[in-house]
């Protein structure tokens, strides 16, 4: 509905009381009830049809209980949906735009969105309790944090970190978030995918050791996902927030880890050239979130100064040729 004072779009949800089992007839009752003409709930929508067609896939009876996994993710997705209610959408835009990147201000009204509403989500008497400026209780699992929302809503950790000028206000006070939520694994994923350095000496192992190794016993697998540049979309498109900021997170933070193995020496001090068979990491744009493009250095091109200046590198997606400028060295064991 559009409100006539205030000029923007709101959403409002009616739910039966929640239930232990749902059939295929409940669930496609309340999917036939959305009304979303404009296409703003489409993240939303689609997760439904996405979950109806594996329900018909299955040819349960209109009166059968779903299966228990399909059943956790619709009751899940019930306990969520009135989060739509807290969104006010514009309904006439001051600024149009068909293309172009999003804006550092767009970017950060996303994230103090997307980990202000998971934890309202999680924790409501918790974000209950620290807004009207009361004490968590003593038996409660989160008073060791000293928690405290900011002025955006964002819950916080305190600490003594608050102390320390050296730091960022996001490092001495990190943004809360739920360690089982679907975004949050997806940033750990991103975290621990990183490559450290070779598995083994072998010239023909384009495999590096990650964190996953020792969490997890292997490396994180996920199934290779379209890159799609950052553009300006359609307005129901920019509340999928998850994907967003997971692929905000992953272009940002996989770029900063780069530079960190690649760091800028002075003028006077000598670079040692790359080496035939070290493993490297080949700079890619847009690539899928978890995917390194590792490999070994097969030939070196050498400039005037003798120094390389181009390298060849095999890799599990074939020989890529590229100047030493995308190239980033993996440390080996010794040096970790």
């Amino acid at each position: 509905m559009e409100s006539q004072i205030s000029d923007f779009f709101s959403f409002s949800v009616s739910l039966q009381e929640q239930k232990c089992a749902y059939s295929k007839r409940e669930v496609l009752s309340e999917i036939a009830r959305v009304f979303d003409p404009l296409g703003l709930l489409s993240p939303c929508v689609v997760f439904m049809k996405i979950l109806l067609q594996e329900l018909w896939k299955l040819n349960l009876e209109w009166d059968e209980p779903i299966p228990e996994d399909l059943n956790k993710q619709w009751a899940a997705f019930r306990k969520e949906l009135h989060l739509i209610e807290k969104m006010k959408i514009p309904s006439r835009s001051p600024v149009s735009r068909t293309f172009g990147y999003l804006k550092s201000s767009e970017l950060h009204t996303a994230v103090v969105t997307i980990v202000s509403l998971i934890p309202q989500a999680e924790f409501p008497n918790e974000i209950k309790c620290l807004v009207q400026g009361n004490p968590l209780p003593k038996d409660n699992k989160l008073l060791p944090l000293n928690l405290f929302c900011d002025s955006e809503g964002v819950l916080r950790v305190g600490g003594r970190l608050s102390r320390n000028t050296r730091l960022s206000y996001d490092q001495k006070h990190p943004m809360f978030l739920p360690k089982n939520h679907e975004f949050t694994r997806k940033i750990e994923a991103c975290l621990n995918s990183r490559p450290l350095t070779e598995l083994s000496p072998d010239p023909s192992d384009f495999n590096a050791l990650t964190p996953a190794h020792f969490l997890v016993g292997g490396p994180i697998h996920q199934f290779p996902e379209p890159s799609q540049p950052s553009r300006s979309v359609a307005l129901s498109e920019r509340w999928n927030l998850i994907q967003r900021l997971r692929r905000y997170f992953w272009d940002r933070w996989s770029t900063e880890y780069l530079h960190r193995l690649q760091p800028r020496s002075k003028w006077w001090r000598t670079k040692p050239n790359l080496q035939l068979g070290d493993m490297v990491i080949v700079e890619k744009e847009q690539t899928a979130p978890l995917n390194w493009t590792v490999g070994r250095i097969n030939k070196l091109f050498f400039g005037p100064d003798q120094k390389v200046r181009v390298v060849s590198v095999n890799t599990k997606y074939g020989q890529l040729t590229r100047n030493v400028n995308k190239i980033y060295l993996l440390p080996n064991s010794q040096e970790i």
